[in-house]
């Protein structure tokens, strides 16, 4: 039916339906948007999704985040009162903080929780992905073959190997700047910085590339993992991408930090929580939609949950 399809209409006018359906997919998703922004200011918010990104909101829940324009750091103030919060839930973000920001933020978490609420955090299990490479899992790196960053790592000359697909897990850098839109039309890369929607800008961008710190070099990787330990190696990874020349500040998103329960009890404890357990996906004190606690970073990441 398909091919019949295409002999009728013309590759031409396939495309063009296309682009009409996606255009207003996306006017469809934007309107939901507002709608919900609009409910949650008249009727309040019960939970938190901290560091969420643009187009995570969802009724009743706060997503804070640069991306929308809330600036996390060492001195934010979660607009909240104390004890005024149900739950609280944070998945790939804390990695992207420095320390000072994580106590902060911990303090400030802890703050607006209702006694004997929780506070669920998901990080990447960084030393997962150092023992699947010693085990040479090349399926493991590649089971999002689909990454739309893969195709920039050829304009940088970066090795697409296994050392470099693990140092790339660890932390990446964007060396040009941009800021993402929520509709077709507001993408212009003659807009200082560029303006990109969707899936696929990285292709559509001149010169973009998103992937390890072109500076590394996989004898140089294969090195650090023989004479370092696990933690070194990853403070070494991450410490090599903050310093890479073509790493571009103005897009705050590499990782800058990595967490283990150690850590965080330290931390949290610190910020007043009573206790911090180990979990896994699913496993919530609240039931979570799969559009805030993710099916795909189950095999990438470490589940906490951290109790008032």
């Amino acid at each position: 039916m398909k091919n019949l399809l295409k002999k009728i209409l013309g590759p031409d006018l396939i495309s063009a339906i296309r682009h009409v359906r996606s255009k207003m997919n996306a006017y469809m998703a934007a309107l939901q948007t507002r709608k919900i922004v609009l409910r949650n200011k008249l009727l309040g918010y019960s939970f938190l999704n901290i560091g969420a990104g643009r187009e995570s909101e969802m009724a009743g829940w706060w997503t804070g985040d640069y991306q929308t324009g809330f600036v996390i750091d060492e001195h934010t103030q979660l607009p909240f009162k104390s004890n005024s919060i149900e739950f609280a839930y944070s998945s790939m973000f804390f990695e992207h903080i420095y320390d000072e920001t994580a106590r902060n933020l911990f303090s400030e978490i802890h703050r607006v929780l209702k006694p004997g609420r929780v506070l669920r955090i998901v990080v990447p299990d960084f030393h997962r992905y150092i023992q699947k490479y010693h085990e040479h899992d090349l399926n493991y790196f590649l089971r999002n073959s689909n990454n739309e960053n893969f195709p920039t790592w050829e304009r940088m000359g970066v090795p697409f190997d296994l050392e470099h697909l693990m140092a790339g897990m660890i932390s990446s850098i964007h060396n040009l700047p941009h800021i993402t839109v929520s509709l077709p039309e507001q993408e212009d890369f003659t807009k200082s910085p560029p303006h990109v929607y969707g899936v696929g800008f990285q292709t559509r961008y001149p010169g973009y590339y998103c992937g390890p710190a072109p500076e590394l070099t996989t004898d140089t990787i294969r090195e650090k993992l023989e004479q370092l330990q696990p933690e070194e190696f990853i403070d070494w990874v991450l410490s090599e991408t903050n310093k890479s020349s073509y790493q571009d500040r103005s897009f705050n998103s590499w990782h800058k930090n990595h967490w283990d329960l150690d850590k965080l009890k330290k931390f949290s404890v610190a910020a007043g929580f009573s206790r911090v357990e180990i979990s896994q996906y699913g496993d919530s004190p609240i039931a979570l939609d799969e559009r805030i606690e993710k099916p795909y970073h189950v095999d990438i990441g470490l589940y906490f949950n951290l109790h008032k």
